[in-house]
């Protein structure tokens, strides 16, 4: 099962998170998402005595690779705006044909 990782960029942009959503505490962080998702994945084998710890090291070491998704935030503002952009395109396009009449 791969491990559920999501990004979080900072305030001012400038640094990116990557952390493992199911196993708290598993978080790095880098200036680019790329590095922050491979600084993550270097660290694994750090994070496990804390999984061995909570009991967990099986599941732990049965983790299979890092999965990024979208945050809620993202995903919410991401779908808005493409949506809107839509409804932009529709509005610029006037399929009745009335306004080129209007102009006359």
């Amino acid at each position: 099962m791969p491990v559920r990782t999501v990004l979080e960029r900072g305030p001012k942009g400038k640094k990116t998170v990557a952390f493992a959503v199911d196993w708290p505490g598993w978080s790095r962080g880098a200036k680019t998402p790329e590095q922050s998702v491979a600084t993550l994945e270097s660290y694994r084998q750090r994070y496990r005595p804390i999984a061995a710890s909570a009991g967990m090291a099986k599941e732990f070491d049965a983790a299979g690779r890092l999965k990024v998704s979208w945050t809620l935030p993202f995903l919410v503002r991401h779908s808005a705006y493409h949506v809107m952009d839509h409804a932009w395109e529709m509005e610029d396009k006037d399929l009745s044909g009335e306004a080129k009449s209007l102009d006359r």
